[in-house]
Parts: C-alpha cells; sequence; structure tokens
C-alpha cells in the first residue's frame, strides 16, 4: 500500500512472546494506510523456533538471530533463565544496533521494543537493546507483557521492569512503556493471549497514529518530547524525573491512578473544529489535529483521544509483584529442603542497571 507518510516506527521484536504478538496482529498494523506511520519489523532471538513460524515475510520484515546471522556463539534459546545467556545476548544486541546502523539518529524514525516482561531471551534482549537505544539518544518506547502467576516469571518481570528504571534513571532520561500483565486477563472470555493481543493492536495502532507526522500542530519535536520529556529539564521548563514511565492511553474521562501517580505529559488528537477538554492534571500538553481521510474514518470513533506518561506507573507495579513474590517464595520455602532466600533480585545490578 502506497502511503502519504513519511514517519517509521521500527519494531524490534525481541524472543518468543515478541513474534507471537506480531505473528498476530502486525499484518493490520502494516495495513493502516495514510494518515499512520509507517512500519518496520525486525524479530530477534537465540532461537529458530520462535521465529520460524511468524507469518510476516516481506523484504522489510527481517529475522535476526543473535549468535548465527548476528556475531557471537551459537545458542538455542535461554530455558526461561535470563542468566544463562545473558553475555551472548549482550554481544548479539550490539551487533545487531552496528547492522542496523541504530547509533544514528534519522528524523522521523521512531523505534518500538516488544517483548515478553518474563521470559528468558526476550527480556534479556530487550533490556540490552533498551540500553544500547538510550545511549544512541533514539527516540523510542516499549511494550512489554508482564506475568506474576507463576514465581519464576514475576521474579523476571520485576527484574525486568527494575533493570529498564534503573537504565533510564543512570542516564537521566524517561522511557516510556505500553504494559500489559497476563494476570489480569486469566479470565478474559476470549483467553488472555486473545485480549492482550487485542489490547496491543489498539494501543500500537494509537502510537502510529500519533507518531505519524500527518497531524497538524503536533511534530516530530512534540512527539520525541512526550517519548522524552527530560528534555524539558534541559530547557529549564520544568523538572521530570529520570525512570520509567508507564504510557497511558485513553478517550474520554482520564483513568484513576494511584495516589503517588503522575501524568508528567500528554499529547491529544482532535478533529477538525473538535476543542480538548483536558480535566486531568499534567505539567505539560500539547493537542494535535487528525487531518488526513483515512486515518479521520478509522479513528473518528476514537477522538479525540489521549496519551499520557505517567510517572511511578512502574515502581507501583514492581511493589505490587515483589509482594507476590515474596508469598510464593515463603509457601515454596516451607515445601522445599532448601530454604529459599526471599527477594525479589536473584542477582546485584550490573553499572548500567541491568539485574539478570
Amino acid at each position: 500500500m502506497t502511503k502519504a507518510t513519511t514517519n517509521k516506527v521500527i519494531f524490534h521484536i525481541c524472543g518468543g512472546t515478541g513474534a507471537n504478538v506480531i505473528n498476530q496482529i502486525g499484518d493490520t498494523l502494516q495495513q493502516l494506510g495514510d494518515g499512520y506511520a509507517d512500519v518496520e519489523f525486525n524479530f530477534l532471538d537465540t532461537t529458530a523456533s520462535t521465529v520460524t513460524g511468524v507469518a510476516l515475510a516481506t523484504e522489510d520484515n527481517t529475522h535476526y538471530l543473535l549468535g548465527k546471522n548476528i556475531a557471537g556463539p551459537k545458542v538455542d534459546g535461554s530455558a526461561g533463565i535470563r542468566k544463562l545467556n545473558a553475555s551472548v545476548i549482550e554481544a548479539g544486541v550490539s551487533g545487531y544496533v552496528d547492522k542496523m546502523d541504530l547509533r544514528t539518529i534519522k528524523t522521523g524514525v521512531y523505534h518500538c521494543v516488544i517483548s515478553s516482561a518474563s521470559g528468558g531471551t526476550g527480556s534479556t534482549v530487550a533490556t540490552y537493546l533498551c540500553l544500547q537505544l538510550v545511549k544512541a539518544g533514539q527516540p523510542f518506547f516499549m511494550t512489554l507483557v508482564g506475568d506474576s502467576r507463576v514465581l519464576q516469571h514475576a521474579r523476571i518481570t520485576s527484574n525486568t521492569l527494575a533493570s529498564i528504571d534503573r537504565i533510564a534513571s543512570i542516564n537521566n532520561t524517561a522511557i516510556g512503556a505500553i504494559y500489559v500483565n497476563n494476570s489480569t486477563y486469566t479470565k478474559a472470555s476470549k483467553g488472555a493471549y486473545n485480549a492482550i493481543n487485542e489490547i496491543l493492536l489498539n494501543t500500537l495502532g494509537t502510537m502510529l497514529l500519533l507518531l505519524s507526522g500527518t497531524n497538524h500542530d503536533l511534530d516530530n519535536a512534540d512527539m520525541k518530547a512526550f517519548l522524552d520529556p527530560t528534555i524539558y529539564n534541559k530547557a529549564q521548563e520544568f523538572q521530570v524525573p529520570a525512570g520509567m514511565y508507564g504510557i497511558s492511553l485513553f478517550t474520554g474521562t482520564a483513568p484513576i491512578l494511584e495516589d503517588n501517580m503522575h501524568m508528567i505529559v500528554a499529547r491529544s488528537l482532535t478533529v477538525p473544529g473538535m476543542d480538548i477538554n483536558v480535566d486531568y492534571e499534567v505539567s505539560q500538553h500539547k493537542t494535535g489535529i487528525v487531518v488526513d481521510d483515512n486515518a479521520l474514518t478509522r479513528s473518528s470513533e476514537g477522538l479525540p483521544l489521549h496519551a499520557a506518561m505517567v510517572l511511578n506507573w512502574f515502581s507501583t507495579e514492581i511493589a505490587a509483584i515483589n509482594n507476590i513474590v515474596e508469598a510464593a517464595t515463603k509457601k515454596v520455602s516451607k515445601i522445599s529442603a532448601t530454604e529459599i532466600p526471599v527477594n525479589s533480585t536473584t542477582g546485584a545490578a550490573s553499572e548500567d542497571g541491568i539485574i539478570l
């Protein structure tokens, strides 16, 4: 489909969960048409067992096996253990960044790192890639699927989120993420995976609309400042804490947040002639107008819509998961011959902030 937009979002799809999600919704994202950012899909994994089943196979969709067509020793999966192949993954991600020229910033090109937060390979690839994108100064956001139903998955989810938050803090930047937790949707009528895929299709489609570059009064500088609002610190506009932020997308009334959560920056989209009523507290806000005919047709029922970067979203989630981990660990220790220490992290953080 020929499109009038010039902006692009490159999806870096890490591990099996990321591949499974894009396998289900990728075609739809590609076919949104004018008024939405173009998409490019790159799959990263340590095993071919996930990427070979992916239906998307156009010339723009590329598979990278770390340790195979990206430099490093060959491995095959991580057995759900972040430490197992961390050194291979770290080297492989660095090779991938070089191969894709991701140290060069290109105007109108954004990045999305999508993965499980609870798997051994995907979460580790995503964490190291997040670090590289931060160091390169790339505009990006993350899409993460956590899980707190199983002790090992809950621990990995906690470590993944804490690592990304530390990376942001150490580098004095903000990292935004769309996040869902499998445990929230276990009783969904469509099943957890279908429910999550539907949520991610809607949220990622909205992000492609916001990042399209075709909306009046909402330019690339506005969207880069949304993805990393610490830019306002440099301009001495107001102070934005570094760390990991939740990306909240909503229409109508703003969501009710925990007392310690705060919307720092927000972007809204509306249609020509329709005013925006900002009925929520936010430090900085900008409104764009959707003018592309195709985008108006596809999105009109959901307009006006709002996107906000929410402070302390993940500190709250990490604390909740750690409570689950502590309770589950105590139960396991009662039936284990060896007492298991009660803590959420299985190791100290590296100087880059990564917890394996």
